[in-house]
């Protein structure tokens, strides 16, 4: 790194070591002959991005240092075990994919991503900034979970279900 770049490089590694919350992830980067890694920590306040020959968790403690004390927001690899579950949320768009799968699996699996389905529709929608869910109100009634008992029916009937909570449909319905 450049001597001109040392100074406000420390600045965002300092911001970023003072949030509570960052999101990180990785992605491959060709350079030339080799995969490198391009490395991104996001917070509310600061961005920091790292390009390195490796994907190992040494990587992730020098993007946010082991003295990062927040929740980090991640995918499930492996490099990001070093945090313990307090201190880690599992990405929700990675979550969402796997409760569709249980629901697309079907039989006994199909009440269970259903029903994780419908917590985390509303544990989203609690977190989400401005509107909530524009869901349809009898979807979130107590009784049989989310999910009216006819839904449940038509969709084991039909042999494949697509469920209202998809993620690319939770993705649409959160309002900006």
């Amino acid at each position: 790194m450049s001597a001109a770049l040392e100074s406000p490089v420390a600045e965002v590694a300092a911001a970023i070591l003072e949030q509570s919350v960052a999101n990180v992830d990785e992605t491959s980067w060709p350079e030339g002959n080799k995969t490198c890694w391009l490395w991104v920590a996001v917070t509310p306040i600061a961005t920091m991005f790292l390009l390195r020959l490796s994907r190992g968790a040494a990587v992730v403690k020098e993007l946010l240092s082991e003295a990062f004390a927040g929740i980090v927001g991640s995918d499930r690899w492996s490099g990001y075990n070093w945090l313990g579950p307090k201190r880690r949320q599992v990405c929700w768009a990675h979550l969402l994919r796997d409760f569709e799968a249980l629901v697309l699996r079907g039989g006994v699996s199909e009440p269970i991503g259903l029903d994780l389905q419908c917590v985390s529709a509303k544990d989203v929608s609690l977190m989400a900034p401005g509107p909530r869910w524009n869901l349809e109100p009898n979807l979130l009634s107590s009784g049989d979970g989310c999910y009216p008992a006819a839904s449940r029916k038509s969709a084991a009937a039909r042999g494949r279900v697509r469920s209202q909570f998809d993620s690319k449909n939770l993705s649409k319905s959160l309002k900006a």
